[in-house]
């Protein structure tokens, strides 16, 4: 085994452990500090160390000095500043990946920068979890073509109604093409082509046809064409060459000029291809088709102060009808056909128009009916609902609830409340109570969500929970909230009420009781408090030092002791803080404060327990029923003393009674009210003070 171990060091080459060549490690220098950005300063390549072509950023000093903009910056790269040990300092950089080129400044005065900069506002924006949208290119410019000039009867039209301004009327039948019209400024004449009709300056002119009219009259020329003129009827026909159109596509064409009367009376069988009407200036036109009559296409033009009339009493057919009526003209078509067909059109769609009309009535009825039932409901649950105004007329419901005599007066200490109350912090835990809030300052709104009730209906609360003692669960149930939502307003509340209750009715002067004092105080008439103490039960506590301490041997269970003083008309003016049961009354007196509040020359009366005549300050008596001692029996004279300190001392034990009314203090008080059992037995006892007095002045 030696051997073994001292072969190695016989070997003359051999390198030491120590001397081994040490393995480089790769350092990847400056790296980015964004989530899931793998860019660093050098690059490993081929077992060698190459640095990169990527640009890195440091973090701009203005960012690292404003805590929120740096939070930001940490949030666009997905950290968080203190978590995971992250930083953002002056050494901290961010590559170029992050960055928007704009945002980059890489040249300066033409010359390129070896160390590009970020431009003031520039931010990390660009991330692998960020999606870029491309910018909108800009819409390509168009030019519109220029319009297209219609003629024939569309342009005929669209001059028209460029002269009125006004729709152009158009009656066809089904069969009938859609008329397209254009409208020319100047719609001083017509032009007639061989695509149908153009109206320009020149007046009224037909091209191959061979007519021409202008504003001065009628003026007719024949080009290469043949033309009849009627002087009787001043219709004018024309007949197209023979050797461009045939026979079946004859046109007929019948101008009227100023102040004329035109009757056409088509008595034989006519047909054409064409018929054109243009009546212009005060005239009247009356076509009679009595006789069969075959036209493919119809125009009448109505221009100026017209009554035009048409009566096809017999056989007319028309491949197509255009009518335009311009100026104050009348214009009358009677066909017997037409007319019954858009007579049984409306009336199916009056009649389609009544049965939804009559739909609706019925529905609009089902609705006033609901609406009725609503407002029945509604009414009736405002008249059952369990709010304070449901007994604003019945003072014996509201004394039963609040401890109020009447809606009136809990009105007028809401009112005076309310100002203070709506800047309420409410009781969450004492961990979680702040010192101030936002909304506690004015101006300022309660923050959170929504109040589940109102400021009124939150003091109603809590007086139903201190006067009738109901539990938060029956609390939540009648005004629909939950039952931490009732806890956290009654705790809120008696803290209030706490400070601001006994403000009202602070410790009477020694002239405010003698000038109040009752008649049976007569006797006693220096007395400025009446004192006593009283106990309530209280659940037992799990811990042995807090058992010993409530245990009360008079009461033979744990209770809470506190001492109540009030002025002689039995106004209470002191309460004390609450005491363990096993507590003495002498100690509590001593310790409670109320012997700082009299002055020389005042009486306190009390029981017979109390012995603190040696703790009383100077020139302030004890006044109480005397004792016995070690005699068999008191004398006559300590006997009516006992009898008439008894008989006004007994006025303490009526306003104690008065206090415990408020059924929140019956039965044994929960360990859970231990935060704010001094609240409740303090509020509920300067609450007592609303009632009408015990004694009155004159009694």
């Amino acid at each position: 085994m030696a051997e073994a171990i001292s072969q190695p060091s016989s070997t003359p080459n051999a390198p030491c452990p120590n001397s081994w060549p040490k393995k480089n490690k790769f350092t990847p220098g400056r790296y980015c500090k964004a989530y899931g950005c793998t860019s660093s300063e050098y690059l490993r390549v081929d077992g060698g160390k190459v640095q990169s072509k990527i640009t890195f950023f440091k973090v701009p000093k203005k960012v690292l000095e404003n805590k929120k903009t740096l939070k930001y910056w940490a949030s666009l790269i997905k950290r968080e500043i203190g978590k995971d040990n992250f930083t953002l300092g002056k050494n901290s950089v961010l590559c170029e990946k992050h960055f928007k080129e704009s945002d980059i400044v890489r040249w300066s005065n033409g010359l390129r920068l070896k160390a590009p900069k970020l431009r003031e506002g520039a931010a990390p924006v660009l991330h692998s979890w960020v999606v870029v949208k491309p910018e909108r290119p800009a819409p390509k410019q168009r030019s519109c073509p220029p319009p297209k000039k219609l003629k024939g009867p569309e342009g005929l039209k669209k001059i028209a109604a460029s002269e009125d301004g006004s729709p152009v009327d158009t009656l066809a039948d089904d069969t009938a093409p859609d008329l397209q019209t254009t409208m020319d400024a100047s719609g001083s004449g017509l032009e007639l082509d061989e695509s149908g009709l153009e109206l320009d300056d020149s007046g009224l002119e037909l091209d191959d046809s061979g007519l021409e009219l202008d504003e001065s009259g009628l003026d007719c020329r024949t080009i290469d064409s043949t033309s009849e003129v009627d002087t009787v009827s001043n219709t004018i026909t024309v007949s197209p060459p023979p050797v461009k159109i045939s026979v079946a596509t004859q046109t007929f064409w019948t101008p009227v000029t100023v102040s004329t009367q035109t009757t056409s009376d088509c008595n034989a069988s006519t047909a054409h291809d064409h018929v054109y009407t243009y009546v212009h200036g005060n005239s009247q036109t009356k076509s009679d088709c009595n006789a069969s009559t075959a036209h493919d296409h119809v125009y009448t033009y109505v221009h100026g102060n017209s009554q035009t009339t048409s009566d096809c009493n017999a056989s007319t057919a028309h491949d197509h009808l255009y009518t335009y009526v311009h100026g104050n003209s009348q214009t009358t078509s009677d066909c017997n056909a037409s007319t019954t067909q858009t007579l049984d059109s409306y009336k199916h769609y009056v009649l389609k128009i009544e049965a939804k009309l009559q739909h609706v009535e019925e529905e609009c009825e089902n609705l006033k009916t609901s609406v009725q039932n609503l407002e029945a409901q509604l009414k009736e649950f405002k008249a059952t609902k369990f709010c304070p105004h449901s007994f604003k007329y019945d003072d014996d419901s509201m004394k039963f609830y609040t401890g109020f005599p009447n809606f009136d007066m809990f009105m007028a200490v809401f009112e005076y409340l309310a100002s203070k109350a709506s800047h309420l912090q409410y009781w969450r835990s004492h961990k979680n109570v702040q010192d101030s809030k936002p909304y506690q300052t004015p101006g300022k709104g309660k923050p959170g969500p929504k109040r589940k009730l109102c400021l009124l209906d939150e003091f109603f609360v809590v007086l139903v929970r201190l006067k009738v003692g109901l539990f938060n669960k029956d609390l939540a149930f009648r005004f629909n909230i939950s039952e931490s939502t009732v806890s956290r307003i009654v705790n809120t509340w008696v803290n209030f009420l706490y400070e601001e209750i006994p403000l009202l009715f602070p410790f009477p002067t020694q002239e405010d009781i003698r000038s109040n004092m009752p008649l049976q105080f007569s006797q006693y008439p220096t007395t400025r408090v009446i004192i006593d103490c009283t106990e309530i039960f209280i659940q037992k506590p799990s811990a042995m030092l807090a058992q010993c301490q409530t245990w009360s041997n008079y009461k033979h269970h744990n209770t809470w002791k506190v001492l109540v003083g009030i002025s002689p008309n039995g106004m209470v003016t002191f309460v004390s803080r609450l005491w363990g049961g096993r507590v003495s009354d002498k100690a509590i007196t001593k310790k409670s404060g109320i012997l700082d509040l009299l002055d020389e020359g005042d009486v306190v009366m009390a029981d017979r327990g109390f012995e603190i005549s040696d703790i009383l300050p100077p020139g302030v008596s004890l006044n109480i029923p005397p004792f016995k001692g070690n005699r068999a029996a008191l004398s006559a004279a300590e006997v009516e003393e006992t009898m008439n300190v008894a008989s006004v001392r007994i006025h303490v034990e009526r306003a104690i009674g008065r206090v415990k009314n408020y059924h929140i203090l019956d039965g044994v008080m929960p360990i859970s009210l231990t935060n704010i059992a001094d609240q409740i037995f303090t509020v509920c006892s300067y609450l007592t003070n609303f009632s009408a007095p015990l004694v009155k002045k004159d009694a």
